[in-house]
């Protein structure tokens, strides 16, 4: 109950402030600040008021402003002078990087080059040699050919001659001489 007790007599009081109140601005006119008798006491209030703000302004608060400012675009030139530095640097860092890159390919080219015509230089060695051992086998075999043919026509020649003295002793029942066969068998030999 003392809570109820207490919020009806505030509400009370405030009614009887409320009251006169608006008494008082009945008597005296209106709002305050739209009088015309005050306007004097206004302006001289005004411009102290005025006065000491735009002293504590321009002498204490601006100045501060001021330096801060200054401040802030020293800072923000040198982080953009250092921000153009940093990509002047990385810009050349980027050209080197790629003159660096084809100089390599460059090497790798050159290299690769070499080690082609050293290969090819190498093959056509190895061919060379190759062809001149093929030519080496060839002649002896060509060499050793011819002898067996020699031979075997010389086996041929004496063996046609012993047939042909057997043949002419008994076929014919007459005798020849292995010397008058072989003859016998050259006349052949060069009539065919």
């Amino acid at each position: 109950m003392s809570v109820f007790f207490w919020a009806s007599e505030a509400a009370s009081a405030a009614g009887e402030h409320g009251a006169e109140g608006a008494a008082h601005g009945a008597e005296s006119g209106g709002f305050p600040p739209f009088e015309a008798a005050l306007f004097s006491h206004q302006l001289f209030w005004f411009a102290i008021a005025f006065g000491g703000l735009f002293y504590l302004m321009s002498k204490k608060v601006l100045p501060n402003v001021a330096q801060t400012l200054e401040k802030r675009k020293n800072t923000i030139e040198t982080d953009l002078a250092g921000a153009r530095a940093a990509g002047e640097a990385a810009e050349a860092a980027r050209a080197g990087h790629e003159k660096l890159l084809a100089e390599a390919r460059a090497k790798a080219r050159g290299s690769i080059d070499d080690v082609r015509a050293q290969s090819a230089a190498a093959m056509a060695a190895e061919t060379q040699k190759s062809e001149a051992d093929v030519a080496k086998t060839i002649a002896t075999a060509e060499t050793k050919i011819r002898a067996m043919r020699d031979e075997a026509m010389a086996n041929v020649r004496a063996t046609a001659a012993d047939l042909a003295v057997e043949i002419a002793q008994k076929i014919g029942g007459v005798s020849v001489s292995k010397a008058e066969a072989e003859k016998a068998v050259d006349a052949g030999r060069s009539a065919a």
